[in-house]
């Protein structure tokens, strides 16, 4: 099923798996502590945006300029730009998710994947009709 028709059931179902996840940690944990763990992780994603990020975004400029092709590096700097700002957004859900793409591993082989992707999405492209054209000038039909 592709993404965009998902998308607005995820949107929905992602404040819902939130509130439940609060009522239960703040259950176990108590407010204070629930509380002190949304603040932990919202600084920790402002520090990661900060350092992190701009360490990135640098390693991009200099492949540009040495002429290497700069899609990982780009794509690294967007998943971890990314898991920062979820660190960021109130919630447990959204704090693991943030979390997991702040690995470099797992950060990896999701661009690994998404590479995969796109390359096997190429592939398969059907209905391409390639040819040579070129354009006739009405003065010279008459």
């Amino acid at each position: 099923m592709p993404l965009f028709r998902i998308f607005p059931v995820l949107v929905l179902l992602l404040p819902l798996v939130e509130i439940f996840l609060f009522v239960e940690v703040g259950g176990l944990l108590g407010a204070g502590w629930t509380i002190l763990e949304v603040l932990g992780t919202a600084v920790a994603g402002l520090v990661l945006l900060r350092r992190l990020g701009m360490e990135n975004f640098r390693r991009t400029q200099e492949a540009l300029r040495s002429g290497e092709p700069p899609l990982f590096g780009m794509l690294d700097t967007t998943l971890l730009a990314t898991g920062g700002v979820l660190l960021i957004v109130p919630g447990f859900f959204t704090d693991a998710v943030g979390l997991l793409l702040v690995v470099p591993l797992l950060r990896g082989f999701v661009i690994r994947r998404m590479l995969s992707s796109i390359r096997t999405n190429r592939e398969r492209e059907d209905g391409v009709i390639e040819g040579n054209y070129h354009i006739e000038s009405e003065e010279k039909k008459e």
